[in-house]
């Protein structure tokens, strides 16, 4: 039996311990960044982002919800609430939704394409974070949750709020402008699907009257779908 020289044990043993002590140091640092976002900026959420009927059942397998508006991630409100659409975004829609006639704690089940807050540090200093588009990752992390969703609430119609929405259920191919409003248009595995624009397009750059207009007029239609329940 070969015994290594004293020498080489103490320096093998010096090896491990210090290999020890940077390995726990590496976790420590790894599990503080994701903690604070800035490893992992889409797993910094603090709630599941989810809005619907199972809120007053407290049973999230609900079946039998005829629409799911699907938005595209959390803001920092939302983040806060665990809420979906609570922020400016979130009042905005609020306020059509009811000019609408539509309720979206009864008619409407809300989720997102991503279920954390996508983020940039704006301020290193104070820790300022900014909302920011999600990356292609990010929504690859997120979309088989999402999917299971649908397929557990199995609605008949989905509401599609913005490009993002659009793009991850239906193709890279469709645009808000050209599609929204138009029920004949999208389908995903049988479901129909319409597009509406997002709030946030709507706030961010002014647009005038007329968009907002479209914008009522597509969700008019879609509370007559859900009262009709028919041509889904």
């Amino acid at each position: 039996q070969y015994n290594l020289p004293n020498y080489w044990q103490l320096i093998l043993g010096i090896f491990f311990i210090l290999s020890g002590l940077f390995l726990a140091v590496w976790t420590m640092i790894l599990f503080h960044k994701i903690g604070k976002g800035t490893l992992a900026p889409w797993a910094a959420t603090k709630h599941l982002i989810i809005e619907g009927p199972y809120k007053i059942t407290r049973n999230p397998m609900i079946t039998g919800i005829l629409a799911i508006l699907i938005g595209e991630a959390p803001g920092d409100q939302e983040d806060k609430e665990g809420i979906p659409f609570v922020g400016k975004a979130g009042q905005f829609l609020d306020e059509y939704l009811q000019k609408a006639g539509i309720d979206r704690q009864k008619d409407l089940y809300i989720i997102n394409t991503l279920k954390c807050r996508p983020f940039v540090i704006k301020n290193s200093d104070k820790g300022i974070k900014s909302n920011r588009p999600p990356k292609r990752e990010e929504k690859q992390a997120c979309e088989a949750f999402m999917l299971k969703q649908i397929d557990i609430i199995n609605p008949k119609l989905l509401i599609l709020c913005g490009n993002n929405a659009l793009k991850s259920l239906c193709g890279s191919k469709y645009t808000i402008t050209k599609v929204h409003g138009k029920l004949a248009n999208l389908e995903y595995k049988g479901r129909k699907a319409i597009a509406i624009y997002h709030p946030s397009y709507l706030i961010s750059y002014a647009h005038s009257e007329e968009k907002n207009k479209e914008f009522l007029d597509d969700l008019i239609y879609i509370k007559n779908l859900i009262n009709q329940n028919k041509n889904l």
